[in-house]
């Protein structure tokens, strides 16, 4: 189903096929802008890839909705430890409204952190 901002709509399928250009991410998701929810980030990806790739497709999504948008990069060493942690920051991205496009991550963890990061759409 497509996210629409200002009137500019791009699809779920697109925002994944960007993405899923790039190697190295684990975790992906749209909050924020996106979801119409007070997330302090708009964007957050996890995992270990090329800046520059993000970067274009950021670039790429920005010109597609006219706003520029926050994004947040961990590797997925510094979301884990920060998950464990209950850090405040990336749980109050977590809780909410999301729409995952990738994940990589939510399998490996016990079914409470992982129960944050795939539920609330």
């Amino acid at each position: 189903f497509p996210v629409t901002i200002r009137a500019e709509v791009i699809s779920e399928e697109e925002v994944k096929n960007m993405v899923n250009k790039i190697p190295g991410v684990e975790y992906f998701i749209l909050t924020g802008s996106f979801t119409g929810s007070t997330s302090p980030t708009d964007i957050l990806a996890v995992g270990s890839f090329e800046q520059e790739k993000l970067v274009d497709v950021i670039k790429n999504l920005e010109k597609t909705i006219n706003k520029e948008l926050n994004y947040t990069v961990m590797d997925k060493e510094e979301f884990l430890h920060r998950l464990n942690l209950v850090d405040k920051f990336l749980y109050k991205i977590l809780e909410c409204n999301k729409i995952i496009i990738k994940d990589n991550v939510s399998v490996e963890l016990n079914p409470y952190l992982s129960e944050n990061l795939v539920s609330k759409k």
